[in-house]
């Protein structure tokens, strides 16, 4: 079980501070306050900071240039699925899930 000591949930918010994200990206996508966490995560929660993590770890396999691991859930993303939406505000605004762009990051190019 993680708790707000665990390391995956530290890392977790660490990657979404990389990002960029805002406080209220940071509820959206890990489906809590980080202020005012739970005492028992539930298993939705554990697997929105499991997305997170993999998504880091998809992002830093893919590119070897730090700024675009760090850059790309901001980065204004023309090509499908983003259809001209940057990848966090898709998954702020419910259009895709962390999974489904660390999908598409695995495969990119092979379209």
């Amino acid at each position: 079980m993680i708790t707000t000591s665990d390391p995956q949930f530290r890392m977790a918010l660490e990657i979404l501070a990389r990002w960029g994200c805002s406080g209220d990206h940071v509820v959206a996508v890990l489906g809590m306050d980080p202020t005012d966490p739970p005492t028992d995560y539930s298993v939705d929660q554990v697997s929105r900071i499991s997305a997170v993590l993999n998504l880091d770890s998809a992002l830093r396999q893919r590119f070897n240039n730090p700024a675009n691991v760090v850059g790309f859930m901001g980065m204004v993303n023309h090509n499908r699925p983003f259809n001209g939406a940057t990848p966090l505000d898709a998954v702020v605004q419910g259009t895709l899930t962390l999974d489904e762009v660390a999908r598409h990051v695995v495969h990119a190019g092979e379209w």
